[in-house]
């Protein structure tokens, strides 16, 4: 029972980390000024295949919600983080799976206030449960960081992991350390999507994969075990060998400190013995 516990988990947390490409939520230029950001996202947004979202205006608190929970990604193009549409402290009660990318301006900035750790919007939703965010640390300016959001998607979509695709991406700016300095990857960087037809998913929509790669999640578990089960006996043969040493050992010690005592004890002994038979010796010799 507990091999079968231990083999789900593992099959749970190999296939956790495999999102889905298709189920996707953005938001364009909610505050309708950044012109240049929404003529270059806007019909690249509208051809991804199964891609839903809001351009041109602010979303509604229930969309935003849904893009948290109901989708596997998250795309904020707008001023700051978003948080004005759903305030992190409802955030926190969600249940979300998205991983969230927020290109605004500073909007993976963390407060700090007196001797309490830091907070932001960030940490909002990683306790939300999204598996990673990128988000900003300083102010850049908006063509930098649009290129960088599009060439992290482009990275995204061909298999690539999230943090090679944001290390990858900051080479695409003119200004590569002032604004690629900016992003960062807070969560589990490693999580990358699957653009492979959906069968038979779950409701938690995690559950992509193939038959042939559920085959080999169902007997990567099991050689696991097995390997384990083999190290486990030679651990043990070998506890046993080092203990019988050690026992050994011990009683090699104690026959050689019995010894000396014997010897020590013995010793005056025998200088006394040594001493009476010089005395009758000279006795002999006087008489």
């Amino acid at each position: 029972l507990f091999e079968k516990l231990l083999s789900v988990g593992r099959r749970r947390r190999a296939r956790a980390m495999k999102l889905r490409w298709r189920e996707a939520f953005y938001v364009l230029n909610p505050q309708k000024d950044l012109i240049t950001t929404e003529t270059t996202f806007k019909e690249k947004f509208a051809c991804e295949d199964g891609w839903r979202g809001v351009c041109g205006k602010a979303p509604s608190k229930e969309e935003v919600e849904s893009a948290l929970e109901d989708h596997d990604l998250y795309v904020y193009c707008g001023h700051s983080n978003g948080s004005r549409y759903l305030p992190g402290w409802e955030i926190r009660k969600l249940r979300g799976r998205a991983v969230a990318l927020l290109m605004g301006c500073s909007s993976g900035r963390l407060k700090t206030e007196g001797l309490y750790p830091a907070h932001g919007f960030v940490n909002d939703l990683l306790i939300a449960g999204c598996p990673a965010v990128v988000a900003n640390l300083w102010d850049v300016t908006d063509k930098d960081i649009d290129r960088f959001c599009e060439s992290v998607i482009d990275h995204l979509k061909n298999g690539c992991s999230l943090n090679k695709s944001v290390a990858q991406s900051r080479d695409k700016l003119r200004l590569p350390f002032l604004n690629g300095g900016s992003p960062v990857c807070y969560g589990i960087p490693g999580v990358a999507f699957s653009t492979k037809a959906k069968d038979g998913h779950n409701s938690n929509g995690h559950d992509w994969c193939d038959k042939d790669e559920k085959d080999a999640s169902d007997t990567e578990p099991e050689k696991s075990l097995d390997k384990r089960s083999a190290s486990s006996k030679r651990q043990a043969s070998g506890k046993t060998t080092s203990v019988a040493s050690a026992q050994k050992s011990c009683r090699r010690i104690r026959t050689s400190e019995k010894k000396e005592k014997t010897e020590t004890s013995e010793a005056p002994r025998q200088k006394s013995r040594i001493r009476r038979t010089r005395s009758t010796q000279s006795r002999t010799k006087r008489g």
